[in-house]
């Protein structure tokens, strides 16, 4: 069972993510990407996922999350990845490091397709 954190305020996303994969029940944790609270940072620490997805628009705070993530001793060495709209998603997941992105409007196969990819080889079971 792989442990997922989300950061999205989009229902697509969100629900793409806890349709789940063909035959596991992975723990997927979906929190607000429109701020970063002390709530917020306390409970990335807490779940300790195996990877992240970070929803990332122009209206929401998420390049602070994404700057916290990578600096946070807990976090950092969490596989990233961003899901945007933007045309410019493959720079901005360049610029700031991230391990992966998926264009939205995306399929959910490709969205799981990137999260397999960064997950420990053991819980990584999606036909592709």
């Amino acid at each position: 069972m792989a442990r997922i954190l989300c950061f999205s305020d989009t229902i697509a996303v969100a629900f793409a993510l806890e349709q789940g994969r063909d035959g596991k029940h992975d723990d997927v944790h979906v929190l607000s990407a429109s701020s970063l609270s002390d709530q917020t940072r306390e409970r990335a620490r807490q779940l300790n996922p195996d990877v992240i997805v970070l929803e990332v628009t122009r209206t929401l705070d998420n390049p602070h999350i994404f700057i916290f993530l990578r600096s946070d001793q807990s976090t950092r060495m969490i596989p990233i990845i961003l899901v945007s709209t933007s045309n410019q998603i493959a720079l901005h997941a360049e610029i700031l490091g991230a391990d992966s992105y998926v264009h939205n409007p995306f399929d959910t196969h490709a969205l799981w397709q990137q999260i397999e990819a960064h997950l420990p080889h053991e819980q990584a079971v999606y036909a592709a």
